[in-house]
């Protein structure tokens, strides 16, 4: 059984402030735990119920079994999964990450978890190494962000920095940067590149001007390629910056 003040600490990890503190953070599900177990994060504590103990007695020192009760308090879902994991965070540093002969995705100001973890998943969909996040993009230990990555934040290194930086050393290694906007250019008609900096921002606010004046390819997807002529509507205004993402990195990817 857990006490009550082992319940408030964990229970803290669904916050910013004390996962910075503590450099911990949650992890739920049997899918992201079996991950967890098979990466090199330090796991803390996993804490089942008695329906998922006998699963993972045998695989980590660190369990310990929790009533139902107890761990309806500590997850964060409406409907606990069983198993939770309490794990000391990775630093991703941006020092020997390496722009030549790669795509690299880049976020500016990308604020919904969830959409944070589904880019994460695509990032790792089409084997891109790095994430570069403006510092006020959501954090990825957002127990959100987490969960929906689906255990893909164990493969993408995501790097938090001033995109200036980035930007300015992309250009100087002579590596094209790739903003989405609405009013750029036909992806479909940009030339095959070997390497790549894209960046994308966030659906309300988009690239923020400091860095959209430093890129050099602005690119948009088109709307409307499909649709009948007999149809007359109003296309939507933008894309879901992940959707949008992934898109892009196809099109890429064919090219």
């Amino acid at each position: 059984m857990l006490g009550k003040n082992k319940i408030t600490e964990i229970k803290s990890l669904h916050q910013k402030k004390f996962r910075t503190s503590s450099k911990s953070f949650i992890a739920e599900g049997e899918k992201i735990v079996d991950e967890l177990l098979l990466s090199d994060l330090e796991i803390v504590m996993l804490y089942t119920t008695d329906k998922l103990f006998e699963k993972y007695k045998n695989k980590t020192s660190k369990l310990q079994l929790v009533d139902s009760q107890s761990f309806h308090k500590i997850s964060s879902f409406e409907t606990p999964s069983g198993v939770l994991a309490v794990v000391k965070q990775k630093e991703n540093r941006i020092s020997g990450v390496e722009l030549k002969n790669k795509y690299t995705l880049c976020l500016d100001g990308v604020r919904d978890p969830g959409n944070m973890g589904t880019l994460i998943r695509i990032a790792d969909w089409f084997g891109i190494e790095n994430i570069i996040c403006s510092p006020d993009t959501v954090e990825l230990y957002n127990h959100k962000t987490i969960q929906s990555t689906m255990g893909s934040f164990l493969r993408v290194n995501v790097i938090y920095t001033p995109l200036q930086d980035i930007v300015n050393m992309a250009k100087q290694q002579g590596v094209p940067v790739f903003g989405a906007v609405l009013s750029g250019e036909n992806i479909y008609k940009q030339k095959k590149e070997k390497e790549a900096l894209i960046v994308m921002g966030s659906e309300s606010h988009g690239i923020s001007k400091e860095i959209l004046d430093l890129i050099t390819h602005q690119i948009t997807i088109p709307s409307g390629l499909l649709k009948s002529e007999s149809v007359k509507s109003i296309p939507t205004d933008s894309l879901n910056v992940a959707i949008a993402s992934a898109i892009v990195l196809a099109i890429m990817a064919q090219q």
